[in-house]
């Protein structure tokens, strides 16, 4: 390999790299669609950081004021969720065993889903007669039951439209316990007076903040998905961009509609890196459902000057005509919590793909692996957990790395033991080198028949990293959003989700990546690498520098699975030299056995 192939090399993984990271600050593209009529997506006003009342004379203005606003909590083990007779919907939902923050704890400082929501979560709006677009219905609701498990509100609109709103934990099913994350949620439409009319309404989705671990906001959306189709929109689309070295530069959008395709969509949800509101219909209200309508919400501004923001969403329902004295219902199962992938797996309707893996590069999707490997972590964890401790998630993460070795253990050893037959051939190389000097491809061919003489397969070194390379993608991909690990501790860094970091240190000093880098550069000073090309070395010391870097802002669980990784290829390393000299020193030529003479007995000479 000359200086000019390994120049092209270099650049090849360089533009790798930087599609790579570039890819970890986008979404996902959403193909350009039509804004559609009034009647096929509701959506709400374009700067929607405070709910914007209907005008006067809009059918959709509550027909008396509002009543001054109660509170009314529904609360179990794991979330207390407050509505608000403001609209009769969800004020906010507590996640009482995730805390706020790392130096918090959950009972003081919960995550709080939909904490600076410009609407309550679930709360209806209907279209303004002008422009098509939705106004929250923020009329107050009475309070027709209330336990500690259910409520109901109820309030009736000038048209003679009475609208009941029903919450409650979703109930079990037979022997299977309910995810206590789940709420059930039934909105009534009863025509009681007037002539029949068309009834066509938005459910808001909530909103999250974004999270101190995710500060490009790439797994800050909105999204929807119809059986076959998972689209996302993610808050980029509501900023100006340049775009990378200008490509994918675009203006700010207002708001964005995805109207449903041929499918009748299955859910729609709100989600940040580790949490997620997600709305599962049911098979009728699926029927009914027309899209979904997102739009940015202002939080404050950033350091910069620029606003800072999150998402919230309508999603679209059209009842058709009702009729006076009929009634239509619409009914969902709303998620509230983590996007822990066995347990979105265990909701069905494909809820798990709000995880998120995203495409290698933008393209290659790698989902498959990314389940694969979730699901052996969490395996494993219900095994660590029994003696772990807090440190069960780190020790998790270290068995399915031996896990991993142990599958691939014979192939590095394949990769080792081609290294040592290389070695063999060294001296027989070198000749055909200078021999055929001037004759490139004869020299090609007598090496190719040198290997097959001796029985060597010169690619039988690139087994072990083609597949390990595919495994270490998939667990940086799926590791970017694995709530599971959000805030465990393991060994002296307090949050796997994050780059590790030491109490007393500057935050961005993280020594597990360089500990990586270390254990590879060991790694590949122990691998012999006979008759390489200097400059094929050039271009392999180039790769092993790049994975650290890379790896630097990684989550402490990924720089954890490749540094043991590393130290277990060290330790292999070690044994088969340890073999491959006790082999030598046993086939050594000219090692003769002494064997001492055997003593005679005492006794009378023969004669």
């Amino acid at each position: 390999m000359d200086k000019k192939n390994t120049a092209i090399g270099v650049g090849l993984i360089a533009a790798a790299l930087g599609l790579l990271l570039y890819n970890g600050s986008q979404q996902p593209k959403v193909a350009p669609r039509p804004t559609p009529a009034p009647s096929a997506v509701v959506g709400t006003p374009a700067t929607p950081t405070t709910p914007t009342p209907a005008p006067a004379a809009a059918p959709s203005t509550p027909a008396t004021p509002r009543a001054p606003e109660k509170l009314v909590t529904l609360e179990n083990d794991t979330l207390r969720v407050t509505l608000t007779t403001h609209g009769g919907a969800i004020r906010s939902v507590a996640l009482k065993k995730h805390a706020s923050a790392l130096d918090k704890k959950p009972q003081e400082s919960p995550v709080v889903f939909n904490e600076k929501g410009p609407s309550p979560a679930l709360a209806l709006s209907f279209p303004d007669p002008v422009t098509g677009k939705p106004v929250a219905w923020d009329a107050s609701f009475a309070i027709k039951e209330q336990s500690a498990t259910r409520v109901v509100f109820e309030a009736a609109r000038a048209d003679g439209l009475v609208v009941t709103r029903e919450f409650a934990f979703a109930p079990d099913k037979g022997d299977k316990k309910a995810d206590p994350h789940r709420i059930a949620h039934k909105t009534s439409f009863t025509r009681t007076g007037g002539a029949a009319a068309p009834v066509v309404s938005g459910l808001n989705l909530g909103t999250l903040l974004p999270v101190v671990s995710d500060p490009a906001n790439q797994f800050l959306n909105v999204s929807l998905y119809d059986g076959d189709n998972y689209e996302i929109v993610g808050v980029d689309k509501f900023k100006d961009s340049s775009g990378f070295l200008g490509f994918g530069a675009h203006k700010a959008l207002p708001d964005l509609a995805l109207p449903r395709t041929e499918k009748p969509l299955r859910w729609v949800a709100s989600s940040n890196q580790f949490f997620a509101g997600i709305a599962t219909f049911d098979a009728p209200t699926r029927e009914l459902s027309t899209g979904l309508f997102a739009h940015p919400v202002v939080i404050g501004k950033e350091a910069d000057g620029h606003d800072k923001l999150t998402l919230t969403a309508e999603a679209g329902i059209n009842l058709g005509n009702l009729a006076p004295g009929e009634t239509k219902a619409v009914a969902l199962d709303y998620f509230v919590g983590p996007k822990e992938y066995t347990r979105l797996s265990e909701l069905g309707d494909g809820q798990d793909r709000v995880v998120q893996f995203t495409k290698l590069f933008g393209f290659m999707s790698i989902n498959w692996l990314c389940k694969l490997l979730m699901a052996s972590l969490n395996g494993l964890h219900w095994i660590t957990s029994s003696f772990g401790g807090e440190w069960a998630w780190g020790l998790a993460i270290v068995s399915l790395t031996g896990l991993i070795k142990g599958l691939t253990w014979p192939l590095t050893g394949m990769q080792m033991k081609a290294a040592e037959n290389m070695k063999k051939l060294q001296k027989p190389m070198e000749a055909l080198k200078e021999k055929y000097k001037d004759n490139p491809q004869k020299m090609q061919q007598e090496t190719m028949k040198l290997y097959a003489e001796h029985k060597v397969n010169p690619f039988a070194g690139c087994l072990p990293i083609l597949i390990q390379i595919p495994i270490f993608f998939g667990l940086y991909v799926a590791f970017q959003t694995c709530a599971e690990l959000r805030h465990q501790p393991f060994l002296w860094f307090p949050d796997l989700s994050v780059a590790d970091t030491i109490h007393g240190l500057p935050p961005y000093i993280h020594i597990m990546p360089v500990l990586m880098g270390v254990t590879m550069l060991v790694n590949m000073r122990m691998t012999p690498m006979t008759n390489v090309d200097p400059n094929q070395k050039t271009l392999f010391y180039v790769m092993m520098g790049l994975f650290p870097v890379m790896c630097y802002t990684s989550p402490a669980g990924l720089t954890t699975y490749w540094t043991v990784n590393n130290l277990l290829t060290l330790l292999q390393t070690w044994l088969n030299k340890r073999k491959q000299a006790a082999l030598a020193a046993a086939s050594a030529p000219g090692t003769v056995e002494i064997i001492p003479p055997a003593k005679s007995k005492p006794g009378k000479a023969k004669k």
